[in-house]
């Protein structure tokens, strides 16, 4: 028996993609994008009743296809984001005030790690050196009374003074390690 190596070229396109169905694949999918632009409503409305009728089913998929394809919607949040961030942050406040409960518990689980917590922070200084030494050149010109309220209070100096001394070698050495 002798297999056929003949594969059928669409006469329109003359591509050999082709459906289960055996429609030519870029035909059939330029013939849907045409019906679509000329028929919009009535695409959105047979959707909008099949996801009424299946809705579980199409979660399903939905949630599927962001398993299989998270760096493609990592990168949609991003651009909505960056087109809509005035409407993300009402949102997102929107969204804190009705579950203070539900964002007070995530909170405390983010922090209760107090080991991840702390390579996050070192991750991110070793990311950043320069922006969080600006960061906190800003905060000290922008507060230069409350930071020498504080130094000069004979109590707290000695915290302070040592606070920073661990704050910026620990700055110094995250610069050197990303250095290397």
């Amino acid at each position: 028996m002798t297999v056929s190596t003949n594969v059928w070229q669409c006469k329109r396109c003359g591509s050999s993609e082709r459906k289960a169905a055996g429609e030519c694949k870029p035909c059939s999918r330029a013939r849907n994008a045409a019906y679509y632009a000329a028929n919009p409503e009535k695409v959105k409305a047979k959707q909008a009743a099949y996801y009424a009728a299946n809705p579980e089913k199409v979660k399903a998929q939905k949630a599927a296809y962001r398993a299989a394809n998270p760096e493609e919607k990592k990168a949609q949040n991003a651009a909505y984001y960056a087109a809509n961030p005035d409407k993300v942050r009402a949102q997102t406040a929107a969204y804190r005030a009705a579950n203070p409960d539900k964002v007070k518990a995530k909170n405390a689980a983010y922090r209760a790690d107090k080991e991840k917590a702390k390579a996050r922070k070192a991750a991110y200084y070793a990311a950043n050196p320069e922006k969080m030494k600006a960061r906190m050149a800003a905060y000290y010109a922008a507060n230069s009374e409350k930071v020498n309220t504080r130094i000069t209070g004979s109590r707290n100096r000695l915290k302070i003074r040592k606070s920073l001394a661990r704050l910026f070698s620990f700055l110094d050495e995250m610069s050197k390690v990303t250095e290397k």
